[in-house]
């Protein structure tokens, strides 16, 4: 394979691996600022809790809503998932970076040495035609 072509896959590959890491992020983000439901046990009743983002309680907030929707929002609270997601967006984000740079680098060295040899040609051509 030319090194052309090696480098427009790896660009394509990074762009591949960034796009993947980019819906993580946004997976996660979603995570955090979407409200969940949760089955309070205490009462059976299906309640919907606040986003992890904005969960945040104060003495006021815990006597309105009663301790139990409280202790069973903080139980079924998907921290863990989220961590799990944006933990693995980062090995894509960096392995998706380095091809993306390494593939469009190789791109732009090509035609660099492409303009290079075409001057040099170029020149070449000139000096026949001066002598």
């Amino acid at each position: 394979m030319n090194d052309q072509a090696r480098n427009w896959r790896l660009f394509g590959l990074g762009i591949g691996l960034l796009s993947a890491a980019l819906i993580l992020w946004v997976w996660s983000a979603v995570l955090l600022v979407k409200p969940y439901r949760v089955e309070v046990p205490s009462s059976g009743d299906t309640k919907t809790c606040e986003a992890p983002l904005f969960a945040g309680h104060d003495e006021v907030e815990v006597w309105k809503k009663g301790t139990a929707l409280i202790e069973a929002c903080e139980e079924a609270r998907r921290w863990p998932r989220i961590v799990v997601i944006v933990g693995a967006s980062v090995p894509v984000s960096v392995i998706g970076a380095i091809l993306f740079t390494a593939g469009g680098l190789g791109l732009r060295l090509r035609g660099l040495t492409d303009d290079v040899r075409e001057l040099e040609t170029e020149a070449r051509r000139r000096r026949r035609a001066a002598a």
